[in-house]
């Protein structure tokens, strides 16, 4: 339920089905209000659920909610006993929620909400059996709900109205005519009005049931521009939807205002009113349109070209149009009423018969196409199943389907052409297919020689021997075959008995059709005006076939020059003819794209190559040399340089270069000059990039932060010279040293004093030259280093004082604190005395661990590191402590396999770690040194376990920086500390843990690249 995205108010229970109603009264809890959530399901449950409630507790509020309006919902609820229904489409309009709406009820704020739901159910059920009176016109409909509405909201005026574009007229009213007439305006009844000069004009607007109820004066209506002569006090209409589409609106109003506002219950009656009425405009719309498109279907059949029948649910014919008739070769007298299986009981288990018991098994239109024998009849059909039949559409198209076997065996000749590569195959193929696949018997190829000028025969069929003998040769322009080829065009001669001089014997029809500039293919028939267009198209797309055979074939003869040349180069060349069409290419250039040779001949150069300038024009323009995106075989585009040169023939040679791997060092260069560029503007610390001589260096380009340190703009220092700009005078043989060191070694780091907004400041300058063509530049960064000098310096001062002030003046305390323990004989004094010793001595201890840290963690850790055994450093260490501490017991068990990341200074944190565990023990301590068990490989893990009291959770989070060292939280030693700045110092981390010995477990986990191998 959207609107419980907002917390209801305590005590509230929600229920989705009746037995969730009547628990959530049983749990002993004081319960506020019962809210029944209906979703997008059945809604049943919801007047069950509300009666358990009810029956249960009397006098709990109730609150059902649905997601959308439904006035039944609302009628068998208020019966049921709920004191409210509401809707989330009522909720969203009104700017509530669900909480708000459970404090209303609950707690009284607007009338008693139980008898608001008993009038709105007897409203909503009397306008349920107005809607389902079917004696009733719908006018008549719509006068009784008019009369309900004015009586469910207490109001005089009731209508419906109609909108066309922005014109407002009245369809039906009540009580608006005594209104109208007494301001002498009844004359509006009958006449339209503009939209914008009525109170319906803003329901248009929102789209949804709206009003106002107490008076128009400081409500949204208040500026609506409305005609004098129609003023009301009170107004609550919504819009009539037809298809998406506001038709109209259904309105109640009064001319006084009423003493309350609207309530949801009353709102929501209009809205279900509203809705009765725009369902049935749609439903009155869609009858009307179904019973225009069904007349205008049974005309349409008769006068459509397709052939219709329609089949009841017994397969019996109900329909059949004229088309049907005469391709079934049947009367519709004859069959209507008849079962289609055994008019044409030869359909049954072929496709016919599947598809339609399919269509009406899964209620799905089907498309096929199938061949009736019995009829010599292929058919398209189309059928659309119904619950109470089947319409079949269907066409004639015996002759496509010929045609297509014509055409494939077309097509199966072409690839046979294309095959060979001799005039006179092509020629002898030709004629067997016109015998074969076209059915016509007399047929002959006549081919141009160039050598006599004449068209000769190069292949006739059997019959042109019988019918003809020897077939004659042609002048151009002479004859039927001469007359043809010198036109270029394809002619049908329906007689030729006496169109010329030449002997056709018995023929009388003939087809001629050019095959280029190669010859002509001619047909004939001894039936005059035996060839139609239909023989016209197949006889041209044979000989359109034949050409590009001969095409092809002129074609190769001429690669063959060629061939005995280029075969043995590597380069990547190809040929191309005047229409930019590739003649040949080498190996090395078709196996670059992906193809075999022979699939590329023929084909445009702009095929593969689509930057390619045509072929004609680069002949006219000599060589050049472009970059073009090559399109190979497997799609992928691949770079090349394509040189081209003009032949005599007005061809080209061009020879391709692959340059992806230049094209991707290009890229790769922009890359990292946009990555340089970025990072340079983004470098927190000022950098400068300059060029760089013998005698200066002068400034290219400074980042931000150069320019807010030193307070210039790049555009002001861009040019100069940089000893001019931020170099104190007193500095400058300085600058002219490192200049030197950078010319000199190409690389220089030094600490430098350079004037800045803040005034002189130390920076440690790093730089280096590079090179771009004969030009030396450097790049220098400049980090500011002052503070950091001045930390350094402020160690050293303490540090001296902790290592000899400090200790000289606590070895003094020492030695009277001694004498005074000697000398004094009250045992209470005596015990002041030695612990003033005591402490000295911890002090002097402190101040030795505290140079010792500086020394330890103030240490670099470099590249130096390497790779290390562990176990000689814990065997010295322990040996070491064994000596100090006898009473102490030190277990190691560490491989000498074992290694770690570490330097000199881990002998120092093994001391720490392990002399902290034997002097927070008891009078026998003892540890145990192991490695630890790890599934990372990269880390080596050294366990450190004692039997002592452990160290506080306090000290372990504050080591480990988990917790904040404060006046009263913190730790008294600095060895742990030691411990872990170096561990981390190494890139490893020091832990805590409970041991199994029953004291604490210091972790050192240390990298191990030997682990990784």
């Amino acid at each position: 339920m959207g609107t419980t995205d907002v917390p209801l108010p305590a005590g509230t229970r929600v229920a989705e089905t009746p037995s969730e109603a009547v628990s959530v009264l049983t749990g002993g809890e004081a319960v506020r209000c019962v809210v029944c959530s209906v979703g997008s399901g059945p809604t049943e449950w919801a007047a069950e659920a509300v009666e358990r409630v009810r029956n249960a507790d009397a006098t709990v509020p109730i609150l059902v909610v649905s997601e959308a309006t439904d006035g039944d919902l609302a009628i068998d609820v208020g019966r049921a006993g709920a004191d409210e229904y509401v809707s989330q489409e009522r909720l969203e309009t009104d700017g509530e929620t669900v909480a708000d709406r459970v404090r209303a009820v609950s707690e009284g704020d607007a009338r008693p909400a139980n008898i608001e739901l008993r009038e709105q159910a007897v409203a909503l059920e009397r306008l349920a059996g107005i809607i389902a009176d079917r004696s009733r016109s719908f006018e008549e409909k719509v006068g009784d709900v008019l009369e309900l509405g004015c009586e469910r909201l207490g109001l005089g005026i009731g209508y419906l109205s109609e909108i066309d574009g922005d014109r407002f007229s009245f369809t039906q009213s009540r009580g608006l005519e005594a209104l109208l007439e007494a301001a002498g305006t009844d004359h509006l009844l009958s006449e339209s009005v503009p939209l914008e000069t009525t109170y319906c004009r803003r329901v248009v607007d929102s789209g949804d049931v709206s009003g106002f109820a107490v008076g128009v004066e400081g409500t949204p209506w208040e500026d609506t521009l409305i005609r004098d002569d129609i003023d009301f006090g009170t107004y609550l209409g919504g819009p009539v939807v037809v298809d998406g589409d506001i038709e109209g609106t259904l309105c109640f109003a009064d001319g006084e205002p009423r003493s309350t506002e609207f309530s949801d219950a009353e709102q929501t009656f209009v809205e279900v009113a509203v809705e009765w009425v725009s369902q049935e405009f749609e439903r009155r719309t869609y009858w009307n349109e179904l019973q225009e498109t069904t007349t205008r279907l049974e005309r349409t059949f008769d006068r459509i070209s397709d052939a219709v029948f329609a089949l009841d649910e017994n397969w019996s014919f109900t329909y059949l149009n004229g088309q049907a008739e005469t391709l079934l070769d049947r009367e519709a007298d004859e069959l209507v009423g008849k079962n289609v299986w055994e008019e044409f009981s030869e359909a049954l288990g072929q496709q016919y018969e599947h598809e339609y018991r399919r269509a009406m098994e899964t209620q799905e239109p089907v498309t096929f196409e199938d061949y009736y024998e019995p009829l010599d009849l292929w058919t398209e059909v189309n059928a659309y199943p119904s619950e109470d039949g089947l319409s079949v559409f269907f066409r004639d198209i015996t002759k496509q389907k010929r045609r297509e076997q014509v055409l494939r065996g077309l097509l199966e000749t072409s690839r046979a052409l294309f095959r060979t590569e001799s005039q006179e195959a092509i020629a002898e193929t030709v004629v067997d297919a016109t015998e074969d696949i076209l059915d016509i018997d007399i047929s002959g190829v006549h081919l141009y020689d160039d050598g006599t000028g004449t068209l000769q025969s190069a292949a006739a069929s059997t019959a042109v021997f019988e019918l003809v003998g020897e077939p004659p040769t042609y002048e151009v322009g002479e004859g039927l075959i001469g007359s043809v080829f010198e036109s270029g065009e394809p002619k049908t001669y329906d007689d030729i008995e006496r169109i010329d001089a030449y002997d056709y014997g018995s023929v009388r029809s003939a087809i001629a059709v050019p095959m280029g500039d190669h010859g002509v293919l001619s047909v004939g028939s001894e039936t005059p005006g035996a060839f139609d267009g239909s023989d016209e198209s197949v006889v041209e797309l044979l000989a359109t076939t034949a050409a590009a055979a001969l095409d092809r074939a002129a074609r190769l003869s001429t690669l063959k020059t060629y061939e005995t040349v280029l075969e043995s180069t590597e380069d990547m060349i190809y040929l191309a003819d005047a229409d930019g069409r590739i003649t040949y290419l080498t190996a090395p250039l078709a196996e670059w794209l992906g193809y075999d040779r022979e699939d590329l001949v023929g084909e445009s150069v702009t095929s593969v190559f689509p930057d390619a300038k045509p072929t004609g024009e680069a002949a006219t323009d000599g060589q050049r040399t472009i970059e073009a995106t090559a399109h190979t075989a497997g799609g992928d585009p691949r770079l090349a340089e394509v040189t081209v040169a003009p032949l005599e023939n007005g061809g080209v040679v061009a020879s391709v270069d692959d340059i992806r791997e230049l094209a991707a060092t290009k890229a790769e260069l922009s890359t990292e000059r946009d990555r340089f560029a970025e990072l340079f503007e983004r470098i927190p610390d000022p950098v400068v990039e300059a060029t760089i001589d013998d005698e200066e260096v002068r400034i290219e380009g400074v980042n931000s932060a150069f320019e807010s340190v030193f307070g210039y703009e790049s555009s002001s220092v861009v040019g100069q010279k940089a000893g001019d700009v931020i170099v104190p005078e007193s500095r400058a043989e300085t600058a002219d040293e490192l200049r030197e060191m950078l010319k000199s070694d190409g690389v220089a780091t030094r600490e430098i004093r350079r004037r800045t907004v803040s005034g002189p400041r130390q920076f440690l300058f790093r730089g280096f030259v590079y090179q771009t063509g004969e030009t030396d530049h450097v790049f220098g960064i400049y980090t500011d280093i002052t503070e950091q000098n001045e930390r350094e310096r402020y160690l050293r001062v303490t540090n001296r004082i902790l290592r000899h002030n400090l200790r000289n003046d606590l070895n003094v305390v020492r030695g009277f604190a001694e004498l005074l323990a000697a000398e004094l004989d009250d045992p209470e004094h005596v015990d002041y005395a030695e612990r003033i010793f005591e402490t000295a001595d911890e002090l002097v201890s402190l101040a030795a661990d505290a140079n010792e840290l500086r020394n330890v963690v103030g240490r670099n850790v470099g590249p130096g590191l390497e790779e290390a055994a562990l176990a000689p450093f814990v065997e010295r260490v322990s040996e070491q402590l064994k000596a100090r501490y006898p009473s102490a017991t030190i277990d190691r068990s560490v491989p000498p396999a074992e290694t770690a990341v570490v330097d000199s200074r881990f002998e120092t944190v093994l001391e720490h770690v392990i002399e902290n565990a034997i002097v927070h023990n008891g009078d026998e301590p003892s540890v145990r040194v192991t490695v630890g068990e790890t599934d990372d490989t990269a880390v080596t893990e050294l366990w450190i376990d004692d039997d002592g009291p452990g160290i506080p959770e306090t000290a372990r989070k504050i080591i480990t920086g988990e917790r904040e060292i404060t006046q009263l939280e913190h730790t008294t030693g600095i060895g742990l500390w030691v411990a872990r700045w170096v561990i981390e110092a190494y890139g490893g981390e020091l832990d805590f843990g409970t041991s199994d010995l029953g004291g604490t477990r210091v972790v050192l986990r240390l990298p191990s690249n030997a682990r990784e191998d």
